[in-house]
């Protein structure tokens, strides 16, 4: 009887010592997770605040102001220092650094590189002028669609500027991995 009830004690120790080391295992993660979401406020607004010359305005209805190609040359630059300084690219999210790197390259590189291929290959059948101006509005909604996904790492959900996502916008998103059907792309 003294045994059952020394047998008993002991499982019911181990159970609460079980209770304690998990919460504190949950307590930690959460402690790592805020202090990451800190430093991931502070890293996504130096980078929003580069894309200051994106700014979507640029499409409304009566203004059509692609980006130029001095622009997104910058705004290469400024991204590829962004993502080195304080180490600020280890915080993107994984769908987010899949966005910002897919953006990032499409703001300079060469046309055969250009992804998504369905908007690749628009471009292709277009005139070098034309093809510039195309590049500069996509690159306009490219950056808000990067800017909508950072928001969604910092669980700030909200409309995208642009409220219905067109098909190259799905297109890139899709080549990207995400799922244009989530909360984060809803209108």
């Amino acid at each position: 009887m003294v045994e059952q009830s020394l047998n008993i004690a002991d499982v019911m120790v181990k159970v609460i010592l079980g209770l304690i080391g998990l919460y504190l295992a949950h307590s930690y993660q959460r402690k790592i997770a805020l202090n990451v979401a800190e430093k991931r406020l502070v890293a996504y607004s130096a980078l929003w605040s580069r894309m200051i010359c994106a700014s979507p305005v640029r499409q409304s209805e009566w203004m059509d102001e692609p980006l130029t190609s001095k622009e997104r040359k910058e705004l290469f630059k400024d991204f590829t220092a962004w993502y080195y300084v304080n180490g600020n690219g280890m915080l993107l999210g994984g769908s987010t650094r899949s966005i910002y790197l897919c953006v990032k390259d499409n703001l300079v590189c060469p046309i055969d590189y250009y992804k998504p291929e369905s908007t690749r290959t628009r471009l292709k059948m277009m005139s070098h002028e034309e093809q510039e101006k195309e590049r500069g509005r996509l690159s306009i909604r490219q950056l808000s669609l990067l800017r909508n996904r950072m928001k969604a790492d910092l669980e700030v959900y909200g409309p995208t500027y642009h409220t219905e996502l067109n098909d190259d916008a799905k297109a890139l998103l899709r080549c990207c991995g995400e799922d244009v059907s989530s909360k984060v792309w809803k209108g």
